[in-house]
């Protein structure tokens, strides 16, 4: 035969059959011409003879095992991407391998994709016992396994002490290097109450549906401080309710958020009249 078959008994391609023979008293005299065999089939026979000069004939068969068609080759991916095209986890990719007439002698390992990127490829290479081989593609794996970035932009800033003394309002944005931002949540407006250390905290999803989570601290106190005077002497010491030594107007501040930055400090009134 020729070509010879593989190890497996297979060919790949059409098979020439050329016959000869033996004979150690007469001589071969003639042998069938070779004969070419191109369809697919398994054990296929051919008888052919070779006569000696005495007239006696011999025959020999041969069985051609022939498959031309490569195998068939499927990819599958798990699990499947969002309706984004992104998955947050890592990837398997198996393979599912037919041969109807040779049988399938490799199909690929799964593979599992586990770095990050976008339209990654995995291919495999199927065989069947001929040696045919095709080979398939799963595209497009796209894998965003870091949440977003999220920050938090207040409308303004607090005063010079670091307080808010009005309300204000938080706008969220996401970073995302990957899969990009797909939204973040409303802006979130503050109106109270009063707190030395208040919280908002803010979401924002990626393309994969991974969630960030962003915080704005803050402090928030707009309620105004209190505040109360105190005279001393605390009442007239002269006649027809008039001071006839100088009285001092002390003054008391108080808050309960932030605390008192200034307070007045105490006034003594020393000019003689009617105040």
């Amino acid at each position: 035969m020729d070509p010879p078959p593989n190890g497996n008994g297979w060919h790949r391609t059409p098979v020439t059959i050329t016959w000869s023979g033996t004979d150690a008293l007469s001589g071969i005299d003639s042998c069938d011409p070779p004969e070419t065999v191109s369809a697919e089939g398994a054990e296929q026979a051919r008888t052919g003879s070779c006569s000696d000069r005495a007239g006696n004939t011999g025959s020999a068969e041969a069985r051609v095992s022939i498959d031309l068609t490569p195998p068939r080759i499927q990819g599958f991916r798990s699990p499947l991407p969002n309706a984004s095209g992104w998955v947050s986890v890592p990837v398997t990719v198996t393979f599912e391998c037919d041969d109807s007439l040779s049988g399938v002698d490799r199909c690929p390992d799964p593979v599992t994709v586990s770095v990050e990127g976008a339209d990654q490829v995995v291919s495999g290479t199927a065989r069947d016992m001929a040696g045919n081989t095709a080979s398939a593609a799963v595209t497009g794996i796209s894998i965003d396994m870091t949440p977003p970035q999220v920050h938090a932009i207040p409308d303004r800033s607090p005063n010079a002490r670091g307080w808010y003394t009005a309300p204000f309002t938080v706008t969220w944005s996401g970073a995302d290097l990957l899969s990009g931002i797909w939204q973040c949540d409303s802006p979130t407006p503050y109106e109270g109450p009063d707190t030395a250390d208040g919280v908002i905290a803010g979401e924002c999803i990626d393309r994969a549906d991974l969630r960030g989570l962003g915080e704005f601290a803050f402090r928030y106190d707009a309620t105004l401080p209190a505040i109360t005077a105190a005279i001393t002497p605390p009442a007239p010491n002269g006649q027809n309710g008039w001071w006839t030594v100088p009285p001092t107007v002390d003054f008391r501040c108080e808050d309960e958020t932030s605390g008192v930055a200034f307070c007045t400090h105490p006034v003594t009134v020393t000019t003689e009249g009617l105040q």
